[in-house]
């Protein structure tokens, strides 16, 4: 692959992740994760599950805990889709905390699709998401949800799969995957912004 080829894709993808706003923080996060996609004997579905353990200082402090599994649909060698839920516990944490932590219930419906860009591969991820986030207070000394707000959420990832062997990915290939995701917040009851995150 040539070298200009490689330094292209890597200069779109630092571009894309430059601040959108004014304010930004930085946090120095551990995201310890495993992700799987397990075939359902010979048939195009695939079970998914995800769990990741996300620590803020790296491994210091409780940011987040995340199950997540799911069902993936293979339409194609290009194209799969998915049905999902999520449960994620949320911490305080940084320097911008959460008022208290909080329980979360999120349903997710995604389509991704990929396709090369000589020998990288390129992905694109579309994930709608139904979130209810459990809005607590203390009472009593304890922690408990007072309501269920729900909120709905878009997400687009850009991912580049960069081999590191000089041909194409097969399974069991060792790769750089740089990605940027995107996450937009719609409908009545979004809390404080409408652009969520770009991560």
């Amino acid at each position: 692959m040539p070298a200009s080829r490689l330094i292209l894709v890597i200069a779109i993808l630092v571009a894309i992740c430059l601040p959108l706003s004014a304010e930004t923080t930085t946090n120095a996060n551990g995201w310890y994760m495993y992700f799987g996609d397990h075939r359902i004997k010979q048939s195009p579905f695939r079970l998914h599950l995800e769990g990741q353990w996300r620590r803020n200082d790296v491994a210091v402090v409780p940011q987040q805990a995340m199950f997540r599994p799911g069902i993936n649909y293979t339409l194609n060698a290009n194209v799969y889709l998915s049905l999902g839920y999520g449960f994620i516990n949320t911490h305080r944490y940084g320097e911008f905390p959460v008022a208290q932590p909080f329980p979360e219930h999120r349903f997710y419906q995604q389509v991704a699709f990929k396709h090369s860009l000589g020998l990288i591969e390129i992905l694109h991820r579309h994930r709608l998401e139904q979130r209810l986030l459990g809005e607590t207070l203390l009472a009593g000394g304890q922690l408990k949800v007072d309501r269920w707000r729900h909120e709905n959420r878009y997400r687009y990832q850009l991912r580049a799969n960069v081999p590191l062997q000089g041909r194409a990915i097969d399974p069991g290939d060792w790769y750089l995957g740089l990605y940027n995701e995107v996450m937009m917040n719609f409908g009545k009851n979004v809390a404080a912004n409408v652009f969520d995150q770009n991560r």
